[in-house]
């Protein structure tokens, strides 16, 4: 399926893209993440409570982030993140963690794409992305 996509992307510039869960190596999609041909990796760090910065601390996420960002150095590493705390869950890193300890490590990565946000609809609620735009 994979392959078929890349000379559709090579005629149209469109960007292949995966969003893997955060534990190295996620086997829902390491077969085609094998591949090479994915551009971007928008890497879920939420939704899992040993690698989640609230619950794992920076040692969890970074422990993480590294092995990603070195098994696929030709991919833009994105660091995914949630807009919000939804109930039961308390996955949102706060702005000022964000910007003092998070960022400053994963940013060190040649391959740091940035930061990608889930989901839009709570994003807008609650202006997350806006606060830290210009920091990723």
């Amino acid at each position: 399926m994979v392959r078929p996509l890349r000379r559709r992307r090579e005629e149209s510039r469109a960007h292949l893209t995966a969003t893997p869960r955060c534990g190295f190596p996620d086997w829902r999609v390491e077969k085609a993440l094998a591949t090479g041909l994915f551009e971007r990796l928008h890497v879920r760090f939420y939704d899992d409570a040993w690698c989640s910065y609230n619950h794992a601390g920076i040692n969890g996420v970074m422990q993480q982030w590294n092995k990603w960002t070195a098994r696929y150095p030709a991919s833009k590493v994105y660091l995914g993140l949630v807009a919000a705390n939804l109930p039961g869950k308390n996955d949102m890193v706060s702005p000022k963690q964000l910007y003092l300890d998070l960022l400053p490590n994963v940013q060190k990565a040649a391959n740091y794409g940035g930061v990608m946000i889930w989901d839009r609809f709570y994003d807008k609620q609650t202006g997350y992305g806006k606060t830290f735009k210009n920091w990723a």
